[in-house]
């Protein structure tokens, strides 16, 4: 393996710290991007590609609209990679980090950059795709040579939704440097609360990003409920700090303004978090409430189980590699269940925990474990002549 062409949302964390581990266990490949995007920045994983390529947006002011503009978006992304792939330009792989329906019109080009064009769908590739996406893009997934899925519950949706063929699936998972991050330090709950500015409290985690279907304030409403319940040291932590829009910027702020109105202690976070941050995030909770619409394997909630942290999970958020040797957190049953949940979970914080045997597992969930199983299938691939 020498060379290979990223495709997707370079723009994003999971694609940098992909592509950052990649190259530092892989120090002799050489890796070139194609963003799905333009910005007056340059993509941090640039620091360690070859060449950055990006689409022309030739009718870019038509884009907003619905379906015209979906369509329009589609052959200015074609267009562009048909200029790379008449510069002669071969790769051994192509690796497509996000599967979104600009790439509907590309299957036959990517096919000529590479004898290996892999799919790696993240979860609302699968998870919040419409009806009619899926459809526009189930031959591209069925001419793709491989398609990256993981774990078994998410690879059976993405298979029926697409009618993947069962040769074409590898089993491989993104990593997380917060596992290792965790499995490397020796800091406290309390150093991490010093560290983060918040002493002396009972903390709850709310989500982990901005987007909606966090429910942010369904559990604020349930925790509202029940609040003369809680310690009254609570303090509420909503890390909020992506995906950033004019929408979610408003979103953000209507939590805000519940949370002034009800009189609560609390933070958002709504800026960039380092890793250091995230550890003393993780750290520093005392329960995390994970009760997102859909999820495919929530990196978060592992990161969570080796912080000794008590964990509320949606019912309906179902992780069997997680559950294989006993239930490690609390359930609810609904959105309306999470009020009575908590207080549970708080006057018996040590009934569900992760044993022993599951955080060794999570530990090989760390990126210094899974790069080297990307690198070994890398490296199986037949090679450009």
């Amino acid at each position: 393996m020498k060379r290979i062409l990223i495709v997707g949302g370079v723009y994003d964390k999971h694609a940098y710290r992909f592509i950052s581990h990649l190259k530092k266990e892989y120090q002799s490949l050489k890796i070139d991007i194609f963003s799905y995007e333009k910005k007056k920045e340059r993509p941090e994983c640039a620091e360690f590609c070859e060449s950055i390529y990006f689409p022309q947006q030739s009718m870019h002011q038509l884009y907003k609209i619905k379906i015209l503009g979906k369509l329009l978006n589609a052959i200015d992304f074609r267009c562009s990679l048909q200029k790379l792939a008449a510069q002669n330009i071969t790769y051994d792989a192509i690796l497509i980090l996000w599967v979104l329906q600009r790439n509907m019109l590309c299957a036959n080009i990517y096919r000529q950059l590479s004898k290996n064009v892999v799919l790696i769908p993240l979860g609302s590739d699968v998870l919040r795709i419409s009806k009619s996406a899926s459809l526009s893009l189930r031959p591209f997934y069925q001419k793709a040579h491989y398609v990256i899925l993981h774990p078994e519950e998410f690879k059976q949706k993405a298979q029926k939704l697409f009618n993947i063929n069962e040769s074409q699936i590898i089993a491989l998972d993104f990593g997380s440097s917060q596992i290792d991050s965790l499995l490397n330090s020796n800091i406290s709950k309390i150093e991490a609360q010093r560290a983060l500015g918040v002493t002396n409290k009972f903390i709850i985690t709310i989500g982990y990003n901005a987007v909606k279907e966090q429910n942010h304030l369904a559990i604020l409403k349930q925790i509202t409920m029940v609040r003369e319940q809680l310690p009254q040291n609570l303090f509420l932590i909503l890390p909020m700090t992506y995906p950033i829009s004019f929408e979610l910027k408003n979103y953000i702020q209507s939590i805000r303004d519940y949370l002034q109105q009800h009189n609560y202690d609390f933070r958002i976070f709504n800026e960039y978090l380092n890793d250091d941050k995230l550890l003393y995030l993780r750290k520093c909770s005392d329960v995390f409430i994970h009760a997102q619409t859909t999820d495919a394997s929530c990196a978060t909630v592992q990161e969570y189980l080796l912080s000794d942290c008590t964990i509320l999970n949606g019912e309906w958020l179902h992780y069997p590699e997680l559950e294989e040797y006993g239930i490690p957190y609390y359930t609810f049953k609904s959105l309306n269940h999470i009020g009575p949940c908590l207080i549970e979970a708080i006057d018996n914080p040590d009934k569900y925990r992760p044993t022993l045997q599951l955080k060794e597992k999570i530990a090989q969930k760390g990126w210094n474990y899974q790069i080297k199983l990307w690198i070994s299938f890398l490296n199986s691939l037949q090679c450009q002549i």
